[in-house]
């Protein structure tokens, strides 16, 4: 390229000025704002996106006006390469071409592992199946930190709303620690409430020991919606005890609930101040764009074809679980 000539990065900087100009502001914040220019020539410019979905979608639906705009912005025709951000389909970073007559999303399912002894984990649930953006960047990077160290925080404590990936996060971390045979108990808060209740309606001392051994033998203890403990004085007391026996142990103990521990109502306070010695991290509402990620992961999971104008449709009117 001419040394006078503007650089790739600057001609797409620009090129970007007039697609907002041209695009509708939600296509603008969904599909061309995530764009970076990654390196470029006289003839063409590379342009890396975050995932292959929005890499063909772009080629279908997009690619045309990029083009267009690239070039009257350096003032001749620029060749507009599409590559993924994504190590597992760019591995050599070589750049692709986009098939632009593929009309649907054809996609094949996640393989399915299934957890070594552990009945209670959902196999589909996996690390591999998460999809991440910048709502959940934190707790996912957190999540997987607890799988590659011995308890780097306790608790990790996620919360976020209903439906947007904390039990998720829960059963990831219990099938990547049940794969080095690490003991692993997943149990809702309420499961854990019925377990201790029921022992204690039985008076039985042998039922008692039988639900802490259960909860206190664990390697990894991964508790979901703990905020159903709200109010429940003896459940609490029980589980002030078996997260004290958990975290001398050196055992980790991974927590959920809908809002941060300093927003537990009847909890009592030593059991709320320990939720807050690791980490806490939250998961808040998808954007647009990772909504549409994430239908596009459902397609997959369940076999099923869908269109861009569905999913782009149903990204687009369903915000909420």
């Amino acid at each position: 390229m001419n040394p006078e000539a503007p650089s790739p990065k600057l001609i797409w900087q620009d090129a970007t000025t007039r697609l907002q100009q041209v695009c509708e502001k939600a296509t603008y914040q969904s599909w061309i704002e995530p764009i970076s220019c990654v390196g470029g020539n006289a003839q063409s410019l590379t342009l890396q996106v975050p995932d292959r979905f929005a890499c063909d979608y772009i080629g279908m639906n997009l690619l045309d006006e990029i083009e267009r705009s690239v070039s009257q912005v350096a003032k001749r025709r620029i060749d507009i390469r599409l590559m993924v951000d994504d190590a597992s389909l760019s591995r050599d970073g070589d750049a692709f071409k986009v098939n632009r007559q593929q009309g649907e999303l054809r996609l094949q399912a996640p393989s399915v592992r299934k957890p070594k002894g552990q009945d209670n984990l959902v196999s589909g649930l996996g690390f591999e199946s998460f999809v991440v953006g910048s709502s959940n960047r934190l707790a996912h990077g957190a999540a997987l930190t607890v799988t590659e160290k011995e308890t780097p925080f306790n608790p990790l404590f996620i919360y976020g709303g209903v439906g947007i990936g904390k039990t998720h996060l829960l059963h990831a971390i219990g099938l990547a620690l049940s794969d080095v045979d690490k003991r692993v108990l997943y149990a809702p808060a309420a499961s854990f409430i019925d377990d201790f209740m029921s022992a204690l309606r039985s008076k039985s001392t042998s039922a008692r020991s039988a639900v802490r051994d259960r909860y206190r033998g664990v390697d990894v203890l991964l508790l979901d919606d703990i905020q159903f403990l709200q109010g429940k004085e003896a459940t609490q007391e029980e589980f002030f005890h078996t997260f004290n026996a958990l975290q001398q142990a050196g055992k980790q103990v991974v927590l959920t609930s809908d809002r941060p521990p300093i927003d537990l109502g009847g909890f009592e306070d030593r059991l709320r101040s320990r939720f807050d010695w690791g980490l806490v991290a939250e998961i808040s509402a998808p954007d647009l764009q990772m909504r549409t990620t994430i239908l596009r992961h459902k397609a997959e999971a369940m076999g099923s074809p869908l269109t861009f104008d569905v999913i782009q449709y149903i990204a687009e009117h369903l915000r909420n679980n």
